[in-house]
């Protein structure tokens, strides 16, 4: 580990203008890293020790008031490091050192990132509007995307995460940054938002943050149901006789409206009675109507209840 007596940082600023805590100890793991891949070309083997030392020489140097990377007080008087200028720096202590290799193996590493992070983008939903959907609804709204495209970025997945989950900042961080390597590692080049979704879901998950996720909750609906309602009669509501493209659309409403209501209006217990049968909770379809059958007052004033063939009684007016 890095000496922890000598920490005059508290964050460092990444290219997006988020502050992350600053660790030195990265920087050591990085060097490590770097150094591991050049081995088989280089004369000087980087262990830990050494790495740790070019992680503290680093430090040293953002601290230094003679060296030209010195990190100055911003307008809070925070000392805060730009990666760019942390980054820089290895690569010069680096080479100062005589690990060419090291540093090629670094450079490197930081080009294939910066090409993947700008190879990445996001299949965004709706036209209008020019944000990126992780901006808008990111883990919060299935959408069926309609085409549009945004660059990826990594800090609105951890603004998600910091404004619903009310995780730490690191633990965001490194969620979000976990997603992004495993959408690296597999050469997507374009990512839907709802792949996105399921990736950070199962990040959350298998880091023990499976309860927050009811504040993430996804409405989706099966491709036999949609089909089912395009070429058949529907099942779903009895006052509907036939697939008109006005049936169609109630019943994809009330399938979505049903998975809604059950986790916000009733409490669990009710939610898994209903589940298992032990109850029945009718018209979930319907959680922000009150009547039914919700025909228009002024109607029924006017004409009763005649020429409706979803009813089985009439009415003079």
């Amino acid at each position: 580990m890095v000496s922890q007596d000598y920490q005059p940082f508290k964050y460092f600023r990444k290219r997006d203008g988020l502050l992350v805590p600053f660790q030195a100890d990265k920087i050591a793991n990085a060097v490590l890293k770097a150094g591991q891949a050049a081995a088989s070309d280089e004369d000087t083997t980087v262990d830990e020790a050494m790495a740790r030392q070019i992680a503290e020489d680093v430090v040293q140097q953002l601290d230094n008031p003679l060296c030209e990377y010195y990190t100055q007080p911003d307008d809070t008087g925070e000392r805060i490091p730009a990666i760019e200028d942390v980054q820089d720096l290895v690569e010069i202590v680096l080479a100062e050192n005589k690990l060419s290799a090291t540093v090629a193996a670094y450079k490197r590493y930081r080009k294939i990132r910066e090409r993947a992070r700008q190879a990445i983008q996001v299949r965004r939903a709706g036209s209008g509007s020019g944000n990126d959907i992780t901006d808008q609804t990111l883990l919060l709204v299935h959408s069926a995307s309609q085409g549009n495209i945004n660059h990826w970025d990594r800090s609105r997945i951890v603004n998600k995460l910091l404004d619903k989950l009310r995780l730490s900042e690191e633990t965001a961080i490194s969620v979000a940054k976990e997603v992004e390597n495993q959408i690296i590692a597999s050469n997507m080049k374009t990512v839907d938002t709802t792949l996105l979704r399921a990736m950070v879901n199962n990040v959350l998950i298998s880091r023990g943050f499976r309860d927050q996720l009811a504040d993430l909750s996804l409405y989706s609906i099966p491709r036999e149901f949609i089909e089912g309602l395009m070429y058949t009669k529907p099942t779903e509501n009895s006052n509907i006789v036939s697939n008109n493209p006005e049936a169609v659309n109630l019943s994809i409403a009330e399938f979505i409206l049903k998975q809604w209501g059950l986790e916000t209006i009733f409490s669990p217990e009710v939610k898994n009675a209903h589940d298992t049968g032990a109850i029945h909770l009718h018209d979930l379809g319907y959680p922000h109507r009150v009547y039914c059958s919700s025909h228009s007052i002024e109607y029924i004033k006017k004409y009763g209840l005649r020429g409706l063939t979803n009813l089985n009684t009439e009415s003079n007016p």
